[in-house]
């Protein structure tokens, strides 16, 4: 008899016993079960939905009147964060750059108070997701060719839109310019969804 049947025989039956250490391998101890990561996403992103609508009724509504408004703005910063560290790169960062647009817009318009009110909101809210997206590894993704009309339409919509909104004499073309450029922030969040991964060379 070979001396090394019985190792091998005691080993292939300490594999089936534990699989999870076949192949020096760990596995997940639950068939189908999620990724660690994936499932620790999915819990910052419901608990950063749950903070960023407590925090947008207390700060911009009346909704919950026990919540002092700077604790509002907090949680509402903290929900954007968690939300953002969910999101890629390649959805951040452009996302980031078109928030502080925005909101140099909102603060240099002459016609809607109420854009001019919440401006500093929306560039600390650009900042904070701009330092996410800083931290984040690239995904090495390339916009597809929808996903680049799609970007192009954007810039043209906050760059057409903000002109409308800035102009100092007709304040009806303010409301349609304001209007533009979030339509334009939301065209910038599609396009960055259409990609597709880059080929290694």
């Amino acid at each position: 008899m070979n001396p090394e049947e019985p190792h091998r025989a005691r080993d292939n039956l300490h594999s089936e016993n534990h699989p999870e250490r076949a192949g020096g391998q760990p596995r997940s101890g639950v068939p189908g079960a999620e990724p660690p990561e994936k499932n620790s996403r999915v819990i910052r992103f419901t608990i950063g939905v749950a903070t960023l609508a407590i925090g947008a009724c207390s700060a911009l509504t009346t909704l919950l009147p026990a919540v002092p408004d700077w604790l509002g703005c907090l949680l509402l910063l903290l929900g954007v964060i968690l939300i953002g560290t969910t999101l890629p790169k390649r959805v951040l960062e452009p996302l980031a750059i078109v928030l502080l647009i925005a909101g140099g817009l909102m603060n240099c318009q002459p016609h809607l108070i109420d854009l001019f009110r919440y401006n500093t909101a929306v560039l600390v809210i650009a900042a904070a997701l701009f330092t996410v997206a800083s931290h984040l590894a690239d995904d090495r993704h390339e916009p597809t060719r929808l996903g680049a009309r799609t970007r192009t339409l954007a810039v043209a919509l906050i760059a057409l839109g903000g002109a409308a909104l800035v102009q100092p004499w007709w304040l009806a073309l303010a409301i349609p310019g304001a209007i533009a450029v979030a339509i334009g922030v939301a065209a910038t969040v599609v396009s960055s969804l259409l990609a597709r991964p880059v080929e290694a060379a």
